[in-house]
């Protein structure tokens, strides 16, 4: 399956409700349907738009851009990220981390008296 940026869903969102004259929600469920077909995760019936928006939930936020939510989840993401780049810059270049091993670890030094 292909994937899809969330920023391209977002601009995807946005120019749908601007096109088309659409609400937020109607903005968001045309674009579902819209990537559903491009990404073939179904027959893109009504029956399986819930099914369409489960399967584009697990890789990206579905949320309109501009809503509380949508902020606040893209807010979470960038700071996730954030994270994620902070914790590659402990992994050595062998791809291991700095971190001892446990089993390395002798216990009887460990134990406090």
């Amino acid at each position: 399956m292909s994937r899809i940026s969330q920023e391209y869903y977002d601009e995807t969102v946005l120019e749908n409700e601007e096109t088309f004259e659409l609400t937020p929600d109607e903005a968001i469920a045309e674009t579902i349907s819209q990537l559903a077909s491009q990404l073939q995760l179904g027959d893109n019936t009504n029956d399986n738009d819930g099914a369409a928006a489960a399967a584009l939930s697990d890789l990206i936020l579905i949320s309109h851009p501009h809503s509380e939510e949508g902020l606040m989840e893209r807010k979470r993401h960038v700071e996730f990220v954030s994270l994620l780049t902070r914790l590659d810059e402990f992994v050595q270049p062998n791809e291991t981390s700095g971190v001892i091993d446990v089993n390395d670890l002798d216990v009887g030094t460990c134990v406090d008296s």
